[in-house]
């Protein structure tokens, strides 16, 4: 996550801490109990956001970037390493990364590996959240209804979307019977 703003660093922390039966572990790489608590929430399936990143990611960090999970036993149990150790993978466990530079320079391996979301703001972003702000403040039976229509308009997206893909299956049928 590439946040100079720190927005999207606050919005993810708010987001887990509303949640029942989730947490969020904000660890820093430069911390000297960072490997420990790292394995202990890939055990216990937690979500961790690894705040302030440069453009080095820890040792401990790679396996789990790169998926490197490993299954083992007759059970088929999950294993990662981090660290120096192999740890039970649960299959809840979420990562985050987040760096306030606002053009890091990451190995490529790290840039295929991760989905990069940039909350880097813009001139028109910045302006269309202080029109928000003010419309919230100003009007704020008009900032809900915006706030209505938006989801709306959204959810008619996802409808959009739920369709063409319908026809598109429907399509492939008729032309697989055609062949045949």
């Amino acid at each position: 996550m590439v946040d100079p703003q720190l927005q999207g660093s606050h919005w993810l922390k708010a987001r887990f801490n509303g949640v029942k039966h989730s947490s969020l572990v904000v660890l820093h790489q430069l911390d000297p109990t960072f490997v420990s608590q790292l394995s202990d929430a890939v055990e216990s399936g937690e979500t961790v956001l690894v705040e302030n990143v440069d453009n080095h990611l820890h040792p401990a960090i790679m396996p789990l970037v790169q998926r490197s999970i490993k299954l083992k036993g007759k059970a088929g149990n999950q294993y990662v390493r981090v660290g120096d150790q192999e740890v039970v993978f649960h299959s809840k466990f979420q990562l985050f990364l987040h760096t306030k530079m606002s053009n890091p320079h990451f190995a490529p391996e790290v840039f295929a590996d991760c989905a990069i979301v940039n909350f880097t703001l813009t001139e028109g972003g910045l302006e269309e959240q202080l029109l928000a702000l003010v419309m919230k403040e100003e009007l704020p039976e008009l900032a809900e209804r915006r706030a209505q229509l938006t989801f709306q308009q959204n959810s008619f997206r996802v409808q959009i979307k739920e369709f063409e893909d319908e026809i598109l299956e429907k399509l492939t049928a008729v032309n697989i019977l055609a062949i045949s």
